[in-house]
């Protein structure tokens, strides 16, 4: 499967980010390079596009995608958008006149059975950003208190049964552990 990015609310993104000749401009979750290689356009041959994603494979394809567009200079860090300071001054530039984020997952990242994220379909529950982390969705079923399955759930799942699912999630891994999201999704 190839990481294809169709970019959401493109002229609107670039109105609101006006990216002109010799700017830096810094997408924080270049996923597949869709909004990048667009913004990059209007950055030119002085300009400098950062692209940061915590996602090797969505770097990989971004990389691509830029290389074959060439508009402008292109840095791409393997990081998470919350560190960009740190990632942006580690690059030696103090200032940048636009950044831009699309927040959420891929369909890339959904649809790619190896990930573990849909429920679509029967697979090992690993659900990692970056499958570089130590630590599959998996393992934090099987490993974490009731009530740090209840808190994660609630305040990311934004789930009010929270608590409940964490007790049933508790119950049923004392049978046996819990691989897939079929499992999962049965548990629920």
């Amino acid at each position: 499967m190839s990481f294809k990015h169709k970019p959401v609310l493109l002229n609107e993104v670039l109105r609101f980010l006006m990216p002109s000749s010799g700017e830096i401009h810094v997408d924080g979750t270049v996923g597949g390079g869709g909004h990048a290689v667009n913004i990059s356009k209007y950055l030119g041959p002085k300009g400098l596009l950062i692209g940061i994603d915590r996602d090797q494979e969505a770097l990989e394809a971004a990389g691509q995608r830029l290389a074959k567009a060439d508009y402008c200079p292109v840095q791409l860090v393997k990081g998470n958008f919350r560190d960009i300071k740190v990632i942006v001054s580690n690059l030696g530039i103090k200032t940048v006149q636009g950044v831009f984020f699309d927040l959420g997952f891929s369909s890339y990242q959904v649809d790619s059975p190896a990930r573990g994220f849909s429920y679509q379909q029967d697979v090992y529950l690993d659900m990692r950003m970056d499958s570089s982390q130590k630590k599959t969705a998996a393992e934090l079923v099987n490993t974490l208190t009731q009530e740090e399955l209840a808190r994660i759930i609630r305040e990311y799942g934004e789930e009010r049964w929270a608590k409940r699912i964490a007790e049933f999630i508790v119950k049923e891994r004392r049978k046996k552990e819990i691989e897939s999201s079929a499992e999962l999704v049965e548990i629920i």
